[in-house]
């Protein structure tokens, strides 16, 4: 259990840290400072989480339960709701409905992931825990860390990282980011390009197209480069 959370706590720092575009290796999978079509894979391991399902699962079922290494029932698809106590898993399954445990992981989900770690390839909803880990997200992620390739919505928490963000990054720590076409806020806020707005303490960003608003202000495209108090790129 402790590698679990170890794993995943690594992924998360190690993808605050890639604010700025960068490509690094990740078993046999290369990804920017987003995560790779691997998610859930790369955040719990691979001899912890596997995507191939033992024996021959069911088409779909409408409740799961998750214990330890075993599902029941095992099933491609869960309609209804799935309860997670489990920590070894073999085979990840698509969700509509809702899902709730210690570690909750998907591949395709419309509904809502509630757990103290979540995880999919691509959320159609709401994900809400203390680390929320996704391809894509249109919806909001809420939590200590939130970490998306892309994320259509909202991302709320302690500390926020994506490589595409179409609305919001709301963060009392930090966010990050390649582009935003939004708002960024919190205390402190990076991104490669910003159409919107940075409003923060520090506000930090190599293209902008709108304003920053905090103590310091620095855009390397504005006309003032450094600024204090407000700052605007065009």
């Amino acid at each position: 259990m402790k590698k679990v959370y170890l794993a995943a706590a690594i992924s998360a720092v190690y993808l605050y840290s890639s604010a700025v575009p960068a490509t690094a290796a990740w078993g046999e999978k290369k990804f920017s400072s987003g995560i790779s079509s691997g998610t859930v894979i790369h955040l719990f391991g691979r001899d912890l989480i596997t995507e191939a399902f033992d024996g021959k699962p069911l088409s779909w079922t409408p409740f799961q339960i998750w214990v330890v290494d075993r599902q029941l029932p095992k099933a491609k698809l869960i309609t209804g709701l799935a309860l997670n106590l489990g920590w070894e898993r073999h085979g990840i399954p698509d969700l509509v409905g809702a899902e709730a445990g210690f570690v909750n992981v998907a591949d395709k989900m419309w509904g809502l992931q509630a757990g103290l770690i979540n995880g999919a390839e691509k959320v159609h909803g709401v994900q809400a825990g203390l680390l929320n880990a996704t391809d894509r997200v249109y919806g909001a992620q809420g939590g200590l860390l939130n970490a998306a390739d892309k994320a259509f919505g909202i991302q709320a928490g302690l500390v926020n990282g994506s490589d595409d963000v179409y609305g919001f990054q709301l963060a009392l720590i930090g966010s990050a980011a390649d582009r935003v076409y939004g708002v960024q806020a919190g205390i402190v806020n990076t991104a490669d390009k910003v159409r919107g707005l940075q409003l923060g303490i520090v506000n930090i960003c190599d293209r902008l197209s709108g304003l920053q608003i905090g103590v310091l202000n620095i855009a390397g495209s504005a006309p003032l480069p450094i600024m204090v108090g407000l700052n605007a790129g065009f």
